[in-house]
């Protein structure tokens, strides 16, 4: 048989490997705080304006799209709007001739 010593879970090395992880962890955030090169800056008009430009050329980009979209989404919904209309019509046709013939 084997040593029961043996085959026991050191509690102690599972602590400080706690211990360790927590510290790295702490240690990671304050290198974070302490080491930030974000350099925060004030806008100037300049900036602002150009931002304004893009989003506004952007928001114009993105609803012509929007409209190329929906014309073409309704031209196919018209053309499938049609054909089935013809379909209809063909099988009303051939039901009132088949009661005809009858």
């Amino acid at each position: 048989m084997s040593d029961p010593k043996l085959q026991r879970a050191d509690g102690c090395s599972v602590f400080f490997s706690l211990i360790l992880g927590l510290v790295f962890v702490f240690a990671y955030f304050l290198f974070q705080i302490f080491f930030d090169d974000v350099e925060k800056t004030e806008l100037n008009s300049y900036t602002v304006d150009e931002r304004r430009k893009n989003v506004d050329a952007f928001q114009l980009e993105s609803k012509q799209f929007e409209n190329s979209v929906d014309q073409f989404h309704a031209n196919k919904n018209s053309n499938l709007e049609s054909s089935m209309r013809k379909t209809i019509e063909m099988y009303s046709i051939d039901r009132q001739q088949n009661k005809i013939q009858k």
